[in-house]
C-alpha cells in the first residue's frame, strides 16, 4: 500500500511537470492565437495598432499547419501573439526556454535587430529579445515547405531581454520574474522588413523547462522507486526472521 502511494506521488509530480508546457502546434488551427501590428519594431517602445486573428495555413508546417501568410502580409510591424486565455502569471516558466519554428520568404532582405520575442505585460510595458544576430535562411521560393529555422531563448537573463526596446537596459532576473508575474502575452516577430512582399510563418511553438529539468526528475522518480524497493525487501526480511523464530 505504502508503495504504491509514493509511486502515485511520484508520478503526480511528474505530471505536473508536463502540464505546465505551453504548446502552439497548430495542425489544425490557429489555437485562437492573433497578430498585432506595431507602430514600429522594436528598435524603439512600440504601441499595439490593431490585433487581428492569426491566419491559420493548413498546408504548410512541420508537419503541415501554421500560422501566417501565403500571401503579402497586410502591411505594418506585425508580430504573433499568445491566446487570451494565456493572459495571467507565468511565474513559473522563469528559467523555461521559449522555441519555435520561423519561415520567410522576401525578394528583399531581412531587417536584422528589430527584436524577436517580446513580453507584454499587464501594465503595457515590454520586455525584448532579440534572438537572431544574422538573418534565419531564407526559403528558396514561396511554395517552399522546407526551409525553416528553429529559434529560442531563455525566460532568465541569460536570454539577454532588454527593457521596452533592443537598445534598452538589459533585464534583471527581478525584471523578468516581474514581467512573468504581470504577464498580459507574448509576441514573436513575423514581419521580414518594411514596405516589401514577404511571407512568413510560425510553427510548433513551445514552452518547455531545459532538457535536464525532466532528466533530473526522471533520476528523482528513479531513486524513489529505488528506495521504495529496498524498503519492501527490508520489511520481507524482518517478516521471515520473525516467522522463523
Amino acid at each position: 500500500m505504502r508503495k504504491g502511494l509514493v509511486v502515485v506521488f511520484l508520478l503526480g509530480l511528474m505530471s505536473q511537470a508536463r502540464a505546465q508546457v505551453l504548446l502552439g502546434t497548430f495542425d489544425s488551427s490557429n489555437e485562437n492565437w492573433r497578430y498585432v501590428t506595431l507602430s514600429v519594431p522594436f528598435t524603439s517602445v512600440p504601441t499595439v495598432s490593431s490585433t487581428a486573428a492569426a491566419n491559420f495555413l493548413g498546408s504548410y508546417g512541420i508537419p503541415p499547419g501554421s500560422i501566417g501568410w501565403d500571401s503579402t502580409e497586410p502591411g505594418g510591424y506585425q508580430y504573433w501573439a499568445t491566446p487570451v486565455a494565456w493572459s495571467g502569471s507565468k511565474l513559473s516558466y522563469y528559467g523555461y526556454t521559449v522555441t519555435w519554428n520561423y519561415w520567410y520568404y522576401t525578394p528583399g532582405s531581412w531587417n536584422n535587430a528589430w527584436g524577436d520575442i517580446a513580453i507584454r505585460t499587464t501594465s503595457g510595458t515590454w520586455l525584448v529579445a532579440d534572438v537572431t544576430p544574422t538573418a534565419p535562411t531564407m526559403a528558396p521560393n514561396a511554395t517552399d515547405n522546407t526551409v525553416w529555422n528553429t529559434l529560442s531563448v531563455r525566460l532568465d537573463p541569460s536570454g539577454n531581454w532588454r527593457v521596452g526596446s533592443v537598445s534598452g537596459s538589459l533585464a534583471t532576473a527581478a525584471q523578468i520574474q516581474n514581467a512573468l508575474a504581470n504577464f498580459d502575452y507574448l509576441v514573436i516577430r513575423a514581419e521580414v522588413r518594411t514596405e516589401t512582399v514577404e511571407l512568413m510563418r510560425m510553427d510548433n511553438f513551445r514552452v518547455v523547462p531545459e532538457a535536464g529539468t525532466f532528466a533530473s526528475m526522471g533520476a528523482f522518480l528513479s531513486t524513489g522507486l529505488a528506495w521504495v524497493w529496498r524498503r519492501r525487501q527490508l520489511l520481507r526480511r524482518e517478516f521471515c526472521l520473525r516467522v522463523t523464530r
